[in-house]
């Protein structure tokens, strides 16, 4: 695993050393993206890590619940399959799995929110869904990696 370090956004995750990084997406701070099974490989499996302002007067239930709406718009057949309370380099957060389709491709997602003096941190694995539990212990890893340096 290689280390990740963004100082103007605050955080640090290791990822995969086969894997490649992307900065270059509007919103996102980082996506690393799983390399390629073969030439037909039309989903590279990834991982991208946004950083939010939370809204004043907003919890972290209601940006979820925000988000989750926000999902519903744009992922055709949305599906929330799970929502727990758990903690992201030791702040409070949500984990939520939900699957979908987009550009006809089934996918499943993970995604993990976690909020730091009124910042949203939000770490997304996106993967076909047959082969997300494939890759789900290198994101595992990643996820228990990530800290917020601030």
């Amino acid at each position: 695993f290689l280390t990740f370090t963004d100082s103007a956004n605050e955080i640090k995750i290791k990822y995969p050393s086969g894997w490649t990084k992307n900065k270059d997406l509007k919103g996102i701070i980082i996506t690393f993206d799983s390399p390629k099974e073969n030439a037909s490989d039309k989903v590279q499996e990834n991982l991208n890590v946004i950083k939010d302002e939370l809204p004043a007067q907003t919890t972290l239930d209601q940006y979820i619940d925000l988000s989750t709406n926000q999902a519903k718009q744009s992922i055709e057949d949305f599906k929330l399959t799970n929502s727990s309370k758990i903690t992201l380099a030791g702040n409070p957060a949500r984990k939520l799995t939900f699957t979908g389709k987009s550009n006809k491709h089934n996918l499943k997602w993970l995604q993990i929110v976690a909020e730091k003096n009124n910042k949203i941190y939000a770490l997304t694995y996106t993967a076909e869904a047959s082969k997300y539990s494939k890759f789900l212990g290198n994101i595992q890893k990643m996820i228990d990696s990530f800290e917020i340096t601030q």
